[in-house]
């Protein structure tokens, strides 16, 4: 935090907006002191905020390894590259799919994507533009990411990578007619299987159901009701700009 601190104050950011934003960021809290979240934030600001939410979302005992001379143990960690190859892969996929919209440059496009895929994948919930705006597919990909969550062991919401992972393995094993399931020449007990498939369940089921609640009780799309809820399960705290439109059971649904 303290690292972060000076960072946003190297990047122009006032002493008082540095501490704030440093604090909330390693908590995933996502506040933010200006109206706009970080709207209008230069491209260093961004990037700060980006890498030192990325730490937020790892397992704090990787952290603590490399903090302790055993960088190399750390990056060996079978969760780390699985959480790194998701952040990666979607800011790809994002930063390609706002590249095809006219008027955005390359370099903008890769600070938004990579900005809000590793502040929505470590739930942070930070914004620099309005989701309403943005194409289904990035939308939708962003939902995805709040689904899944951080690494266990950090501050970040969601189900955890890890989790997601073994739920997508055990799909895909399954659909091959394999009993077993296998990820890094490892043997997946079937114990954690079936808890990643009834945590992913439950979760899903309350989206879904939060999704039909919200929008039969206010004008609001299914689409963004489910992206409402979604964002309330996973403790990001993002909207696609129809939260103030709530009725009042949905703001109790949400709370």
């Amino acid at each position: 935090t303290l690292c972060e601190v000076l960072a946003l104050r190297l990047a122009g950011e006032s002493w008082f907006s540095a501490v704030c934003h440093s604090f909330t960021t390693m908590a995933t809290g996502g506040f933010s002191i200006n109206n706009t979240s970080l709207s209008g934030s230069s491209p260093a600001v961004m990037w700060i905020v980006t890498i030192f939410s990325f730490l937020a979302g790892v397992n704090f005992s990787l952290l603590f390894l490399a903090a302790t001379g055993k960088l190399r143990a750390a990056l060996r960690s079978e969760e780390l590259r699985v959480y790194t190859a998701v952040v990666v892969g979607m800011t790809l996929l994002i930063c390609l799919c706002l590249r095809l919209q006219a008027g955005i440059p390359l370099s903008g496009s890769i600070t938004d994507a990579a900005f809000q895929t590793v502040t929505i994948i470590t739930t942070t919930g930070f914004a620099t533009v309005d989701f309403a705006m943005w194409p289904t597919f990035c939308r939708m990909a962003l939902l995805v990411l709040m689904f899944s969550g951080g690494c266990a062991g950090s501050t970040a919401g969601g189900i955890k990578t890890v989790t997601f992972l073994v739920l997508v393995l055990t799909i895909w094993a399954r659909a091959r007619g394999k009993s077993t399931v296998c990820a890094f020449k490892r043997t997946i007990p079937d114990e954690q299987t079936q808890n990643a498939m009834i945590i992913a369940f439950i979760v899903l089921a309350l989206a879904v159901f939060g999704g039909i609640f919200i929008s039969a009780t206010s004008p609001m799309g299914f689409t963004d009701a489910v992206y409402e809820a979604v964002s309330a399960l996973a403790t990001v705290g993002l909207s696609a700009g129809g939260t103030a439109s709530l009725s009042i059971p949905a703001q109790i649904l949400i709370i």
